[in-house]
Parts: structure tokens; C-alpha cells; sequence
């Protein structure tokens, strides 16, 4: 099981106590599901439900996002009260991989990723019990999928995590078929910052889409030192003319600082 909270930047969330989790009974072939909130906790009641149908219920009362990588399939059969999302998330989730992101101090988006998924984009060395592979492990399923809008998505939510780990995966969206994919690894490795993410735009410098190329030139004027200008001084030489422009100008705004 593995599970992690994102707020502002990746911490994990391993196995804890989990919510209190009482079996419930109906009758058989029956499914429900209620789930309310009071005061940021649920009271869930869930006899033989959907994974998915009560996911979907959570998201709607606590107005979040959820993004999946794949079909989740499971039954969940239990009931909650006045318990902690990420408890609940915990309990009902012990086969998948989930990241919760959280803006302004409230859950605002959940990642949920199928255990196959995971086992499948995860190394082979990947130990489970470390926080920052587990972490990324989410992620980088995510970025494995097909579909380009989930990569974006889950490109912007790296931009959160400064390990080394981070923003190799970050690298190497920026070879992404898709332009908004290599354009948010762009902006991700921008607020990031720092040497390490200016040194990984090095590979936009031959990129044969002029757009990515001035996308890095102004990611470059924004991380700003020495590495950046070193780079941004071969972007002079950039086929494009509007390339060479926006070097030149992020050159002469780094160059003026104090």
C-alpha cells in the first residue's frame, strides 16, 4: 500500500491508523453509498459499492478533483464516522497508489493510481518504504499514460518536489510528443529552480520546435545564474530569430541585476 499527501511539496503518507472501519450489511445484490461532511470530516456509509461510484461521491462533497491513470476497480463495503480523508483514503485505496494535492490548506486534487500501474512504471529497485521514490512512483505512472492531458497534469504536479529524482523525471518530459507537456516540464523546472533545473533545460538547446526553445529561454531568464546564463549565451546562436530576441533580453535583465 502506498499512499502520499502533497501540500506545497510531496510528503508521504505511509500506513498509519487507518479510519475506523465498521463491515456493514444488506441485503445481497444490494449497493449504496452516503457520504456527508461536517467540519472537513466524512461520515461514509458504503455497502457493496463501487470503488470508483464512492471515490466519485467523496470528490463531489469535498469538491476535489480526482484523476486516474486507469480504470479502479474494487467494492467497498464499510462505514466511517467523522473520519480524516487521507484515513479514509488509506483504508479504501490499500491496493492503488494515491497522491493528494492540497491548495490554500484544502485537499483540492486526488491522483489515484492502480497498483498494476504503478508496479508497471515504477524501477526495478524501487524501494516501497522510501518516501521519495513512492512519491514519484505516483507520478511517474501517471506520466506513462496515453493520454497527454494526464501527462500535463501530472508534469505540473512535480513542479512541486525538488529531489534530484524530480527533475530527471522532468527532463524527460521535456522530450514529450505533446507541446503543452514539454511546455508545463518547462515552467515545472522554472519553479523548481536553482543550478540543477537550469542544468536539465541544456536539452532544449537542440530542440527542433523554435516555441520550447524560447519557452526555455525565459525559464532560464527567470532561474537566472551562472549556469543559466551559460546557456541562455548559446541560445545567441538559436536558428530562430526570435529565440536570439528573447536571449538577448533575459541576458541583459540577469546581467543588470546587483
Amino acid at each position: 500500500m502506498v499512499a502520499s499527501l502533497l501540500a506545497g511539496s510531496i510528503a508521504c503518507c505511509l500506513p498509519a491508523t487507518p479510519a475506523p472501519a465498521e463491515p456493514t450489511t444488506g441485503s445481497p445484490g444490494t449497493d449504496t453509498v452516503r457520504v456527508q461532511v461536517e467540519n472537513g470530516r466524512l461520515s461514509i456509509v458504503a455497502r457493496d459499492a463501487t470503488l470508483d461510484g464512492v471515490l466519485g461521491l467523496i470528490a463531489r462533497r469535498m469538491r476535489i478533483d480526482v484523476r486516474t491513470t486507469a480504470s479502479v476497480t474494487g467494492r467497498v463495503t464499510a462505514r466511517y464516522r467523522h473520519a480524516a480523508l487521507a484515513d479514509i483514503l488509506l483504508d479504501i485505496l490499500h491496493e492503488h497508489s494515491f497522491a493528494l494535492l492540497y491548495a490554500d490548506g484544502r485537499p483540492s486534487v486526488l491522483w489515484v493510481v492502480p497498483g498494476h500501474a504503478l508496479a508497471a512504471a515504477s524501477q526495478p529497485d524501487a524501494t516501497r518504504g522510501d518516501r521519495s521514490t513512492v512519491d514519484l512512483a505516483t507520478l511517474q505512472a501517471a506520466m506513462a499514460s496515453d493520454d497527454s492531458r494526464t501527462r500535463e497534469e501530472a508534469v505540473e504536479s512535480l513542479g512541486h518536489h525538488t529531489s534530484v529524482d524530480s527533475i530527471s523525471l522532468l527532463q524527460r518530459a521535456l522530450s514529450d510528443d505533446d507541446d503543452d507537456v514539454r511546455r508545463t516540464a518547462i515552467d515545472a523546472l522554472r519553479d523548481v529552480g536553482g543550478d540543477a533545473a537550469a542544468s536539465v533545460l541544456a536539452s532544449t538547446v537542440d530542440h527542433a520546435d523554435p516555441v520550447t526553445r524560447e519557452d526555455a529561454v525565459y525559464a532560464l531568464g527567470d532561474i537566472g545564474g551562472d549556469i543559466a546564463e551559460s546557456l541562455l549565451d548559446r541560445f545567441l546562436l538559436d536558428a530562430s530569430q526570435h529565440v536570439r530576441s528573447s536571449a538577448r533580453e533575459m541576458l541583459a535583465e540577469l546581467r543588470q541585476q546587483p
